[in-house]
């Protein structure tokens, strides 16, 4: 911790005017935290600006109108949005036709499938999809990406698009959608763990539980339709 040397003079007599005796203080030192970098490409240093936290607020209301929109689009499948945590740069919510331990997650750089059952017996994430916006010239680039895969986009709504919608609805169709179980694990040590499984999984070590992923279909739907790649719609 930084600091300096304040000398102070003080008075021997109230009614002389000559100081004889100076006493030395220790005052801590405010360390001037950048916000910026150097260049305007450079990321942000220490903390946000008010207008960079507003900008991912806006951000995260944007991604969070686009998830709500696909799946009011498929709600068939997956039934109604249901918020269970919203703020101001993140969301939580469930789906009304999914296991209530199924939560999605939605920020400006993420989407994530989490599972949380009773509280804390058991947390994971099924799939975590995300992106690190960085300013380049000529647009935006995901620094997650490696160097010789990273593609330029135009603005933060293109490259949210390609990095992090797309792959997750990809995900969601291919792997979450093919699967009717989730199954449970945890160990003596506390940690906990989940995978998607058909119902017929052998049964495996730390299996604590297993619960449906879908609960509740309209009585016209077919026990095969839902696997068809083609009939979650697209947005």
């Amino acid at each position: 911790m930084l600091f300096k040397l304040r000398q102070r003079r003080t008075r021997r007599y109230q009614s002389h005017a000559a100081f004889s005796e100076q006493r030395i203080s220790l005052q801590r030192v405010r360390r001037c935290r950048r916000v910026r970098g150097a260049s305007k490409y450079e990321s942000v240093g220490y903390k946000w600006k008010a207008s960079e936290t507003l900008n991912e607020q806006r951000r995260c209301s944007s991604c969070r109108r686009a998830v709500f929109d696909w799946f009011t689009h498929i709600s068939a499948w997956v039934g109604e949005v249901r918020p269970v945590d919203q703020r101001k740069t993140s969301t939580e919510f469930g789906l009304s036709k999914l296991h209530p331990a199924i939560r999605v997650v939605v920020t400006a750089n993420t989407i994530a499938v989490a599972v949380a059952y009773r509280g804390d017996e058991c947390r994971d994430l099924l799939q975590c999809i995300d992106c690190q916006p960085r300013k380049v010239q000529g647009g935006w680039i995901d620094s997650l990406n490696l160097p010789g895969h990273q593609l330029v986009y135009p603005d933060l709504e293109n490259l949210w698009q390609h990095e992090v919608f797309d792959p997750f609805e990809l995900w969601f169709r291919e792997t979450f959608w093919s699967a009717d179980t989730l199954i449970l694990y945890g160990a003596r040590e506390g940690a906990t763990w989940a995978r998607l499984a058909e119902f017929s999984a052998s049964a495996e070590r730390y299996e604590i539980e297993r619960l449906p992923v879908r609960i509740g279909y309209p009585d016209w739907l077919d026990s095969n339709d839902h696997l068809g790649t083609p009939s979650l719609g697209n947005v």
